[in-house]
């Protein structure tokens, strides 16, 4: 949950991008309403814990560094090197920490779907910040508190508590104010 906020930063100390006191208060307000839904046991940091910071520092820069990619180069272009790279790294770590294991056809597909999907995701972050401000972009990340809700009553049959209801309406409610307040503030500009 600490992604848009590394990406709104990011994007103010890189690229220059202005962050009014209402744009911060909505990004903070949305970030409590995560924290509401994931509701973090502290007590017991975890390097699984780090790995997950470390992660959302990656995603950040990812998008950031994403966000400087000419337009004129093709979004096809952009995936497939991004592809690329990922399984050169993925290889390099396997190689130096697991041991091969040959797949079973079920666990295959699963793979290869998640492929696909990440490949579309890639593709609509390309596109998203071709089209948008990143404090328009950042805030949708939140969404992800949503839907890991979501798999968890549909999927898995847990039942969300009232306060994380109530953390997804705060994430959904400062989300759109902030999508909102950034359109308003680009037509009068």
């Amino acid at each position: 949950q600490t992604i848009p906020l590394f990406l709104i930063l990011g994007a103010a100390l890189f690229y220059g991008d202005r962050l009014g006191t209402f744009q911060i208060l909505l990004i903070v307000l949305g970030f409590i309403g995560a924290l509401i839904v994931a509701q973090p046991d502290f007590s017991d940091l975890s390097p699984a814990i780090l790995f997950a910071f470390a992660s959302a520092l990656c995603i950040a820069a990812r998008d950031l560094i994403g966000r400087g990619v000419p337009s004129r180069i093709p979004v096809t272009v952009i995936t497939v090197a991004a592809s690329a790279l990922i399984v050169s790294v993925a290889f390099a770590l396997h190689l130096s920490t697991e041991t091969w294991v040959v797949m079973q056809p079920r666990q295959l597909l699963f793979v290869t779907a998640a492929g696909f999907f990440v490949a579309l995701g890639q593709v609509g972050v390309v596109l998203a910040y071709r089209h948008a401000s990143t404090t328009t972009i950042a805030p949708l990340f939140y969404i992800f508190a949503v839907w890991s809700v979501a798999a968890g009553y549909f999927i898995f049959g847990e039942t969300p508590s009232l306060l994380a209801l109530l953390g997804i309406a705060l994430i959904v409610v400062t989300g759109l104010a902030l999508i909102s307040y950034n359109q308003r503030s680009q037509v009068s500009n």
